[in-house]
């Protein structure tokens, strides 16, 4: 079956961009939320 124009994944050219953009954000955010943690603990 094949996809219409207007159900093309936005930004990436697959779902898996998506998945390891999401799982980058994420880990960015953990890392991000443990140094401040850190540094005014």
């Amino acid at each position: 079956m094949r996809e219409k124009e207007n159900d093309k994944i936005p930004m990436f050219s697959s779902w898996t961009g998506w998945y390891l953009f999401v799982g980058a954000v994420l880990l960015l955010l953990i890392l991000l939320f443990f140094l401040i943690t850190k540094r005014f603990a």
